[in-house]
């Protein structure tokens, strides 16, 4: 029966990826082995074909035995060389059993480290003790095919490095270990390995204003020290970014807290409500609907929440997160750790890179991860330990002892300071490159005259005259290059741009209390001097003072009596005011918080005094009544002391006054000081027009 060899129907799509020379190859190969297999005397004719195909190929007896050995054990590709074959089949290119790949895969995987160990594992532990290999059997197997003519050897003569079957070099082998995805979803697991997955691209082009947020929640790089806190620790952060302009905003820091259990407190739960809380109620969303992005972790909204934004927006506010990846390898295998897809929130990630990159140069530095720790962190951790020891004991005689240490970590008000004005830079960045900006529009004109000049915005070539701003503008044209460029907004101004022209949507300020719940509200009593202290929900220790004068839902102003008491809400994110509530939770409206100022700080100073002075006018306008009773009883005895004096009757001489113009007798002051009015500065003034009167008669 003769043998004709061919390649398989199912291999025939790799085998056609290869060059055409490179196909002729093969099969050429394959008609020399035909003839070889179908020759009754194999010998004669191995000369016969060295013979006939000597001027068409490269063909010698060794040759020809190597071919014939080499398809045995990898059919049509053992006869081209494994570069040939196409690379985005590397397992099949370097000719290898398909059974012995997965095989090999497998022994990769059982290492948990790296492929060198796993290669070496792959002859001891494998083909020297003559275990059956996937794809080949036994070492003798694999002998008695590459050596037909051989005798068999007592032991196995292959070892990794000298001699080792054909295609099992390390490096061949190396091409066919799993990828890098594969690699870590063995070791670790498909969450961890999802790294190594394509991204998908995406854009904020077409995004409407104020219409997607992403939250998260990020651990700082810096260690500080806080008052209660022995050790110094890391601060934690959760912050919302506008996926349109990139602005970052709000966020809040707080310092790791250590409690009396030796636990640590990092950001809760409730901070979400808090956020949430600013965004739809204080600051705003687009009308059109809002997309909260988030995660499965700290970063995700209650239920509550959820329905209450339901109740309030129907179908306006919707909240997405990642979804868990702790599916396993294999169906039927144990779940791997259950993780958030950060993929869902990307360009917070690299916003969270962006801020790591610049905090890293403030101190207290305890590195991205245990192997990247400075060396001497825990030399400085033991000697901060120590002072905090000594601060906490003298704490009660020197409560600034802590703030006036000096450590190797900053204290948290000081970090606090360089994280705002840092942030603050990113905000204001204009050399970025953030996507899509020129299409959605986020740009801005600049011109100049002369090349030492610097550029300035259109807005201000509009200041000129028509006629000065033709003829500037006719220079710009004549020369655009050097006078003229577009240039990026930061990520504020775009914000800031996206306000002007988006009429943003809020929730009103009474679903503030229902978004935090009863649990986050703290009772408040109106003080004597009409004003209360309000502990912060976050930062211990530190309280808020504010006034009981309260802005209501329509806008007006009243002043709470003393003694009463009510029940309120600070949010960590805009702790600018207080809103407060009834014990029924019917909502009464929202007070401002005084920032503590000291003498050169003007600006906050004039702030509080304009709350005090709105108080002073309210408190005033009271005393209404009285004034008016006071100023009739003075009037009455002025009018009867002139009477007295002058000898006038000037009520019977009222209505000859009322017939006359004011402006033409001054005894028609008389009258316009007598009369009653609501406005008790017009009541001044009729008393200075009765002075007047009684100096001219006299």
């Amino acid at each position: 029966m003769s043998v004709a060899l061919s390649v398989p129907n199912a291999e025939l799509p790799e085998f056609g990826h290869m060059k055409f020379q490179d196909r002729n190859d093969v099969l050429l190969w394959m008609d020399i082995l035909s003839a070889l297999e179908n020759a009754d005397n194999k010998a004669q004719a191995v000369i016969e074909l060295c013979d006939r195909y000597a001027e068409t190929t490269s063909i010698s007896k060794g040759t020809l035995y190597r071919k014939r050995t080499a398809y045995k054990l990898r059919g049509w590709r053992g006869l081209v060389n494994a570069s040939k074959v196409p690379a985005y089949s590397k397992r099949v290119a370097a000719g290898l059993p398909a059974a012995f790949v997965e095989f090999w895969g497998g022994v990769v995987a059982q290492n948990q480290r790296k492929i060198k160990p796993a290669y070496r594992s792959l002859f001891y532990d494998h083909l020297i003790p003559c275990r059956p290999i996937n794809g080949y059997g036994t070492w003798r197997d694999i002998w008695r095919a590459e050596n037909p003519d051989a005798s068999l050897p007592e032991a196995c003569p292959y070892t990794p490095g000298d001699h080792y079957p054909a295609g099992w070099s390390y490096r061949n082998l190396l091409k066919n270990a799993p990828t890098e995805y594969e690699l870590k979803a063995f070791r670790i697991g498909t969450a961890a390995a999802s790294e190594h997955l394509p991204s998908m691209p995406g854009t904020r082009v077409g995004l409407p204003a104020f219409s997607v947020v992403m939250m998260d929640d990020v651990h700082h790089d810096v260690k500080v020290k806080f008052p209660g806190n022995r050790e110094p620790q890391i601060c934690v952060e959760i912050g919302a970014l506008d996926l349109l302009t990139g602005f970052y905003g709000p966020y809040f820091v707080k310092p790791v807290r250590e409690r009396a259990d030796e636990t640590r407190e990092y950001i809760r739960e409730r901070i979400m409500r808090y956020l949430v809380a600013d965004i739809v109620c204080v600051r705003g969303f687009n009308p059109g609907g809002l997309l909260l992005v988030g995660e499965h972790g700290t970063a995700r909204l209650p239920q509550s929440v959820v329905e209450s934004l339901n109740r309030y927006a129907p179908g306006l506010i919707r909240f997405r997160a990642g979804g868990i990846q702790d599916a396993p390898i294999f169906k039927g295998l144990p779940l791997g750790l259950s993780r958030g897809n950060f993929h869902v929130k990307a360009a917070l990630e690299s916003h969270h890179a962006l801020k790591k990159n610049e905090l890293a140069r403030l101190p207290g530095q305890k590195g991205a991860d245990p192997e990247h720790a400075p060396e001497d962190l825990a030399s400085k951790v033991r000697e901060h330990r120590w002072l905090m020891l000594a601060a906490h004991a003298l704490m009660e005689e020197r409560p600034d002892i802590i703030e006036r240490l000096q450590s190797e970590f900053p204290s948290y008000h000081d970090y606090m300071a360089a994280v705002h004005g840092i942030y603050d830079r990113i905000n204001d960045r204009a050399q970025h490159n953030l996507e899509g900006w020129d299409e959605c529009g986020f740009t801005k004109e600049q011109w100049r005259l002369m090349t030492s000049e610097p550029f300035q915005p259109m807005s201000k070539l509009r200041e000129f005259p028509a006629d000065e701003q033709a003829a500037i503008r006719a220079l710009i044209h004549a020369n655009p290059t050097a006078r003229h460029r577009r240039v990026f907004m930061t990520p504020r101004e775009a914000h800031q741009y996206s306000l002007r022209t988006t009429e943003l949507m809020r929730l009103p300020e009474f679903c503030i209390a229902e978004l935090l719940g009863p649990e986050l509200a703290q009772p408040i009593t109106i003080g004597k001097s009409t004003d209360f202290t309000f502990p912060d929900p976050e930062i211990p220790g530190k309280c808020h003072a504010a006034t009981a004068l309260v802005e209501t839902p329509h806008g007006h102003q009243i002043i709470l009596p003393k003694g009463e008491k009510l029940i309120g809400y600070l949010n960590p994110f805009t702790p600018t005011h207080i809103y407060l509530y009834r014990d029924d939770m019917s909502y009464v409206g929202r007070t401002q918080v005084l920032s503590a100022a000291n003498v050169l700080d003007d600006e906050r100073r004039l702030a509080n005094i304009k709350v005090l002075s709105q108080i002073q006018a309210q408190e005033t306008k009271r005393l209404a009544p009285v004034g008016r009773q006071r100023l009739a009883a003075m009037q009455e005895r002025l009018q009867n002391n002139v009477q007295v004096l002058t000898g006038r009757d000037l009520d019977a001489e009222a209505e000859t006054y009322a017939e006359i113009e004011e402006h033409d007798y001054a005894d028609a002051d008389l009258v316009a000081a007598t009369r009653r009015d609501d406005d008790e500065d017009e009541g001044d003034l009729g008393i200075d027009a009765i002075s007047e009167l009684l100096r001219t008669d006299r």
